[in-house]
């Protein structure tokens, strides 16, 4: 658009100097015309001297006269050839303003051609810009389609991606260690005496397919008068292993109390006015190099049909809930569980 502008003022200037270049040199020749002198007027002088002189020729030989007359021929001569140079000179001035004339002619004759070279090459370059904008045009379509094929490739790239990822993470899933802990039962004996001890076995099995690098392994066994969650840190380790490898058969791990048992305890967890909890974590860190946490926490539950049961049959004197426990162990939901 810009070039079609430009040829368009080109043409309109090249028409005003075709208008104004003849103009020109005629009203320069007009003035090279005009009469620049009277050499006629020096010339009837330069004759009427000449009459003079034969006037006073003829005087003089008629009679004797002053020869007044022949200072005025004298006196005309000079005029005649100022005049005649001044015309010489006048040509002269008119033939240099005609070359000079015709020089001018001939650079307005250069520039307009020069003017109707550029106007030509404006064309062409018109034509060029215009050829180029189509050509650039058809690219940016060829873009645009190679941006959305790249688009769809980058997208099934990305899901190639997503599904390799997500077939590791299987993978991983299905061979990575996998950790779980349960108690086994708990047991209450007499030791020297009098005295009584509680016992529980933990079982520990490996599951996955690959090994569990142990980080920190934790277990406590208590007593409490209520069946809240205790929040207090398990003092104790609970294995000595830095590796538990693929099991079908479970490691097990023996937990102890001494503290506060007494002759009582058994009717007392019995009845539920005891209430015995195991808890523990295990840190490990599987063959993959993820990190894990199997945490666990039980609560042994009395079993009141069996405790009744047993007490009837006793007959109230002995009862057989005072020397067994009837129950089993309850697992919470909060603490149970892999991270």
């Amino acid at each position: 658009m810009f070039v079609g502008y430009n040829y368009g003022i080109m043409l309109k200037r090249l028409a005003i100097i075709g208008l104004l270049i003849p103009l020109a040199t005629v009203g320069i020749l007009a003035d090279q015309d005009a009469p620049k002198g009277t050499p006629e007027q020096g010339i009837t002088k330069a004759g009427t001297g000449q009459s003079g002189q034969q006037q006073a020729g003829t005087q003089g030989n008629s009679q004797a006269a002053p020869k007044s007359p022949a200072a005025i021929v004298e006196t005309d001569a000079p005029k005649d050839e100022a005049a005649k140079a001044e015309a010489r000179e006048n040509l002269k001035i008119q033939r240099e303003l005609a070359v000079f004339t015709g020089l001018l002619v001939f650079v307005g004759f250069l520039q307009v051609g020069t003017m109707l070279w550029q106007a030509w090459l404006l064309k062409q370059t018109r034509g060029d810009v215009h050829e180029q904008a189509g050509w650039m045009k058809a690219q940016v379509g060829h873009m645009k389609d190679q941006t959305e094929i790249l688009g769809k490739s980058v997208a099934a790239a990305q899901a190639s991606a997503d599904a390799a990822k997500d077939q590791i993470q299987m993978m991983k899933n299905k061979e990575k260690a996998r950790i779980r802990i349960e108690p086994g039962s708990l047991e209450i004996s007499t030791f020297e005496g009098d005295a009584w001890t509680a016992e529980v076995d933990l079982r520990i099995f490996n599951f996955g397919q690959t090994g569990a690098f142990l980080d920190e392994t934790r277990a406590s066994l208590i007593f409490t008068p209520a069946s809240a969650i205790q929040t207090e840190k398990c003092p104790r380790p609970m294995i000595s292993d830095t590796v538990i490898g693929p099991t079908k058969e479970p490691i097990q791990k023996r937990l102890y109390q001494f503290s506060g048992i007494d002759s009582d305890t058994i009717w007392s967890l019995n009845t539920e006015n005891v209430y015995a909890q195991t808890y523990g974590f295990i840190a490990y860190t599987d063959a993959f190099g993820d990190k894990h946490r199997t945490s666990f926490r039980y609560i042994w539950r009395a079993n009141g049909w069996l405790v009744a049961a047993s007490t009837a049959l006793s007959g109230g004197d002995d009862p057989i809930g005072s020397k067994k426990l009837y129950g089993e162990w309850e697992k919470t939901k909060e603490d149970n569980e892999e991270s």
